[in-house]
């Protein structure tokens, strides 16, 4: 697995050691990484907003040319395998569930087949609809302007400085339509060294019905 490197500068100044820099294009933040050349991924999981990060300076490397054809990134539809060369087609956790009470057996199995042994930083389906009433709540707009509406949860957690390794936690992506809230990514990865654990990503009517509940309000 490629390895997130918090911050070279601020944690380790003397080893200021990292084999690429990218941008995330979500959040903007620099993200440091350190490449397993075991690992045949060309992404990581951007550990400020858990968007998926496409490392284009691995691939240029691997492969003397960036994959995007017609703006789109070949290897995040097929990612290639860094060992060889060869195109390789990775294990995919991309999928749709409905995130409701009939779904909840659904959803925890396949957080079982994802989480394995992992008892730490871990979810369950009841742990994941509750951060989405949550949000929905905390939005308290029309669930007609709620289409669209993208919800990222990176299970962060703060670290001692002495911490030295590079902990795993379960992440979900989920998108509300049709009145409902649809599952749509869980995988584990590393865990983000913050506070902060949900990103939330509006649409243009979303935001516009949330503006409109801010002109007026009681304090």
């Amino acid at each position: 697995m490629h390895t997130i490197v918090k911050d070279p500068r601020r944690d380790d100044p003397k080893n200021f050691n990292f084999d690429y820099e990218e941008t995330c294009p979500l959040c903007e933040n620099e993200v440091y990484i350190r490449r397993d050349p075991e690992d045949p991924t060309f992404s990581v999981v951007c550990p400020h907003c858990g968007n998926k990060l496409m490392l284009c300076s691995l691939c240029i490397d691997t492969f003397g040319e960036c994959s995007r054809k017609n703006g789109k990134c070949i290897c995040e539809a097929e990612p290639r395998d860094t060992r060889s060369g060869r195109n390789k087609q990775m294990k995919n956790n991309q999928f749709r569930i409905i995130a409701d009470e009939k779904h909840v057996d659904k959803i925890n199995e396949v957080l079982k087949s994802i989480q394995g042994r992992a008892t730490a930083r871990i979810l369950s389906a009841e742990k994941i609809l509750d951060i989405l009433k949550r949000v929905e709540s905390r939005l308290n707009i029309p669930k007609k302007d709620l289409d669209g509406v993208q919800v990222v949860f990176t299970f962060a957690e703060t670290f001692p400085n002495a911490y030295r390794y590079t902990p795993e936690s379960t992440h979900f992506s989920a998108v509300y339509g049709n009145r409902h809230w649809t599952i749509t990514n869980i995988r584990r990865s590393v865990c983000p060294d913050r506070n902060n654990n949900i990103s939330v990503v509006l649409t243009e009517n979303a935001a516009q019905a949330l503006l409109s509940n801010m002109r007026s309000f009681r304090v």
